[in-house]
Protein backbone atom coordinates (compact mmCIF):
# COMPACT_ATOMS: atom_id res chain seq x y z
CA UNK A 1 0.00 0.00 0.00
CA UNK A 2 1.14 3.54 -0.73
CA UNK A 3 2.21 4.88 2.14
CA UNK A 4 1.09 8.66 1.19
CA UNK A 5 -2.74 6.98 0.91
CA UNK A 6 -1.99 4.86 3.83
CA UNK A 7 -1.69 8.07 5.81
CA UNK A 8 -4.67 10.06 4.24
CA UNK A 9 -6.42 7.02 6.18
CA UNK A 10 -5.49 6.67 9.54
CA UNK A 11 -4.90 10.36 10.22
CA UNK A 12 -8.42 11.06 10.44
CA UNK A 13 -9.13 7.90 11.49
CA UNK A 14 -6.71 8.53 14.64
CA UNK A 15 -8.66 11.45 14.94
CA UNK A 16 -12.39 9.88 14.99
CA UNK A 17 -10.63 7.59 17.49
CA UNK A 18 -9.17 10.22 19.99
CA UNK A 19 -12.44 12.49 20.24
CA UNK A 20 -14.68 8.94 21.15
CA UNK A 21 -12.30 8.79 23.87
CA UNK A 22 -12.91 11.87 25.23
CA UNK A 23 -16.24 11.65 24.92
CA UNK A 24 -16.49 8.51 26.34
CA UNK A 25 -14.48 9.38 29.52
CA UNK A 26 -16.16 12.73 29.66
CA UNK A 27 -19.93 10.52 29.98
CA UNK A 28 -18.05 8.17 32.16
CA UNK A 29 -16.98 11.22 34.78
CA UNK A 30 -20.49 12.77 34.53
CA UNK A 31 -21.80 8.71 35.28
CA UNK A 32 -19.30 9.00 38.09
CA UNK A 33 -19.68 12.04 39.39
CA UNK A 34 -23.62 11.76 39.36
CA UNK A 35 -23.41 8.21 40.96
CA UNK A 36 -21.66 9.77 44.26
CA UNK A 37 -23.94 12.27 44.42
CA UNK A 38 -27.04 10.27 44.38
CA UNK A 39 -25.11 7.42 47.33
CA UNK A 40 -23.57 10.43 49.22
CA UNK A 41 -25.07 10.15 53.04
CA UNK A 42 -26.72 13.66 52.47
CA UNK A 43 -29.26 12.35 49.84
CA UNK A 44 -30.38 9.30 51.54
CA UNK A 45 -31.68 8.15 47.79
CA UNK A 46 -32.49 3.84 47.62
CA UNK A 47 -30.62 2.42 45.00
CA UNK A 48 -32.23 -0.66 45.48
CA UNK A 49 -34.71 -1.21 42.71
CA UNK A 50 -31.76 0.31 39.80
CA UNK A 51 -29.61 -1.32 38.36
CA UNK A 52 -26.44 0.63 38.32
CA UNK A 53 -24.34 -1.79 35.32
CA UNK A 54 -27.23 -1.04 33.16
CA UNK A 55 -26.50 2.97 33.60
CA UNK A 56 -22.91 2.43 33.02
CA UNK A 57 -23.08 0.34 29.68
CA UNK A 58 -25.82 3.53 28.83
CA UNK A 59 -23.45 5.55 29.42
CA UNK A 60 -20.75 4.02 27.59
CA UNK A 61 -23.08 3.55 24.34
CA UNK A 62 -23.71 7.38 24.29
CA UNK A 63 -19.85 8.36 25.10
CA UNK A 64 -19.08 5.80 21.97
CA UNK A 65 -21.80 6.71 19.59
CA UNK A 66 -21.24 10.53 20.19
CA UNK A 67 -17.60 10.14 19.72
CA UNK A 68 -18.02 8.47 16.52
CA UNK A 69 -20.54 11.02 15.23
CA UNK A 70 -19.37 14.19 16.58
CA UNK A 71 -15.70 13.09 15.20
CA UNK A 72 -16.66 12.01 12.04
CA UNK A 73 -18.74 15.42 11.32
CA UNK A 74 -15.44 17.53 12.43
CA UNK A 75 -12.34 15.09 10.99
CA UNK A 76 -14.27 14.19 7.78
CA UNK A 77 -17.00 17.22 7.17
CA UNK A 78 -16.36 20.46 8.79
CA UNK A 79 -12.27 20.30 9.25
CA UNK A 80 -11.54 22.28 5.99
CA UNK A 81 -14.82 23.86 5.86
CA UNK A 82 -14.50 25.60 9.07
CA UNK A 83 -11.59 27.30 8.51
CA UNK A 84 -12.87 29.16 5.58
CA UNK A 85 -15.41 31.00 8.39
CA UNK A 86 -15.09 33.80 10.94
CA UNK A 87 -14.34 32.35 14.30
CA UNK A 88 -17.86 32.74 15.59
CA UNK A 89 -19.92 31.62 12.90
CA UNK A 90 -17.96 28.47 13.45
CA UNK A 91 -18.12 28.16 17.08
CA UNK A 92 -21.74 28.77 16.66
CA UNK A 93 -22.45 25.75 13.67
CA UNK A 94 -20.33 23.80 15.77
CA UNK A 95 -22.63 24.59 19.07
CA UNK A 96 -25.86 23.45 17.08
CA UNK A 97 -24.18 20.58 15.27
CA UNK A 98 -23.08 19.10 18.86
CA UNK A 99 -26.42 19.52 20.37
CA UNK A 100 -28.08 17.96 17.79
CA UNK A 101 -25.43 15.03 18.07
CA UNK A 102 -26.46 15.21 21.88
CA UNK A 103 -30.19 14.36 21.19
CA UNK A 104 -29.22 11.87 18.93
CA UNK A 105 -27.45 10.24 20.84
CA UNK A 106 -29.78 10.60 24.03
CA UNK A 107 -32.16 8.58 21.97
CA UNK A 108 -29.91 5.91 21.30
CA UNK A 109 -29.17 5.89 24.92
CA UNK A 110 -32.07 6.13 25.91
CA UNK A 111 -33.54 2.93 24.32
CA UNK A 112 -30.33 1.07 25.35
CA UNK A 113 -31.40 1.60 28.83
CA UNK A 114 -34.93 0.44 28.52
CA UNK A 115 -34.54 -2.68 26.22
CA UNK A 116 -32.03 -3.75 28.98
CA UNK A 117 -34.90 -2.53 31.70
CA UNK A 118 -37.85 -4.80 29.83
CA UNK A 119 -35.40 -7.56 28.87
CA UNK A 120 -36.65 -6.37 24.51
CA UNK A 121 -34.54 -6.21 21.28
CA UNK A 122 -33.40 -2.68 21.18
CA UNK A 123 -35.40 -2.56 17.46
CA UNK A 124 -38.27 -4.29 19.65
CA UNK A 125 -41.80 -2.20 18.66
CA UNK A 126 -41.81 -2.39 22.26
CA UNK A 127 -39.71 0.71 23.17
CA UNK A 128 -40.42 3.32 20.69
CA UNK A 129 -44.01 3.63 22.72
Amino acid sequence: MDPISSNRIASPLIKIFWITVGWTLIALFRFVSGYNTIRDAKFRCDLSGLDVMLFLKSTIVTGVTAGIMGGSFVVLAWEKWLRTKSYGWALNSIFWSYTLVYFTVSLVSSLFFNSGLLGLSILDAELWK
